[in-house]
């Protein structure tokens, strides 16, 4: 059973994350109001949290479990297939230790 979590608050640039998706943009307070409940869950849940700031750099940031994946055995930062996301990697060693 998973005992930690690591969540990225959504950016204000969330609005202009990649998709595939034909639903328009997102809106932003939403999502903050979305990841809030998603983090009280979690804590719900009896998970750790530890919550990361938003960074507008990188707008699909708040997806974090797409560039680091964790096991009972090791970390692994992964390399995104989109050349944008890939700066998103940046200092997700340090947060992992």
């Amino acid at each position: 059973m998973f005992r930690n979590a690591i969540v990225r608050t959504p950016c204000r640039s969330v609005t202009d994350g990649i998709t595939t998706a034909n639903l328009g943009k997102p809106d932003y307070l939403l999502a903050l109001e979305q990841h809030k409940k998603y983090i009280e869950a979690l804590r719900l849940a009896g998970i750790n949290v530890m919550v990361l700031d938003a960074s507008d750099q990188y707008p699909d940031s708040t997806f974090i479990e797409d560039v680091a994946l964790c096991t009972s055995a090791c970390a692994i930062i992964t390399r995104p297939g989109a050349s944008e996301r890939r700066g998103e990697t940046t200092g997700m060693a340090d947060v992992l230790k």
